[in-house]
């Protein structure tokens, strides 16, 4: 889906709530999005999350992640912030400009009541059952295939950086492959483009989320001096400077361990 077929709309519900954002009108029409109002609470779908700051559900082929804004101080800071469903929205533009594949969005608005953001929503495609998501399926798969991923997806997340932009949560659960072994990534939440200055860490913490996440999909094994080995070929193959080598490692163990304990 192109950039151009999600135009700005602005559906008011009642006298104070009102529906803010981009859709694709000639996708969903606008009853399809005013029920969207609400749906946070009713959940009319098959239930796929329901947390504190997130809900997500699918329904009539369509994959929609609602974030409420919860007790009414959160709600007052978020007057001031660009809703999530949005930030969503424009990190897959330009992802799809960069050829990386992740679901179309159909829809980003966000639901007020009078000036208070009531619940942030996102529509996207339902991907279908022949992309899966790496995690479910890592194990399964014989240690050439997993390496063939592994750095498929690596190099997805080179491209990424290299246009100053990071994922924000790179675990193996967030790329999918199809039968052709395309690479894709979900759940943009946290992904976002990184200013100049932060960009060294912010990079460094992403490979070591991505390798941590690796290693235990895979099943390797996570003593130090295996670890180690791993680090050393990823920052020798992807040619990040060695003097980062240290760090990735000591990043990398630690979320290995803050895994362990969850």
């Amino acid at each position: 889906m192109c950039a151009s077929m999600l135009k700005k709309i602005k559906l008011q519900l009642s006298n104070q709530t009102v529906l803010t954002g981009f859709a694709d009108t000639e996708f969903l029409h606008a009853k399809e999005i005013s029920n969207l109002a609400g749906s946070w609470k009713t959940k009319p779908g098959t239930i796929l999350k329901a947390g504190s700051s997130t809900v997500a559900y699918s329904h009539d082929g369509k994959f929609v992640k609602c974030s409420p804004s919860g007790k009414i101080q959160r709600a007052f800071r978020k007057i001031f912030q660009i809703p999530r469903s949005i930030r969503s929205m424009r990190m897959a533009e330009k992802l799809k400009a960069l050829n990386i594949p992740t679901p179309a969005v159909f829809c980003a608005v966000r639901e007020k009541h009078g000036l208070l953001p009531v619940c942030d929503y996102l529509v996207t495609e339902t991907l279908d059952t022949t992309k899966i998501s790496f995690a479910n399926r890592c194990k399964n798969l014989p240690a050439e295939k997993q390496n063939q991923l592994f750095s498929a997806c690596a190099l997805l997340l080179q491209n990424m950086h290299r246009n100053h932009m990071i994922h924000g949560d790179a675990s193996m659960r967030n790329f999918y492959f199809d039968q052709d072994m395309h690479i894709g990534v979900i759940d943009l939440d946290g992904c976002r483009t990184v200013p100049f200055f932060l960009r060294t860490r912010a990079f460094l913490k992403e490979n070591a989320r991505f390798i941590s996440s690796f290693i235990i999909c895979s099943g390797l094994s996570e003593k130090p001096e295996d670890v180690e080995v791993l680090c050393k070929k990823y920052i020798e193959k992807y040619h990040y400077d060695i003097g980062s080598f240290r760090k990735l490692l000591n990043l990398t163990m630690r979320y290995l361990k803050r895994t362990k304990r969850m």
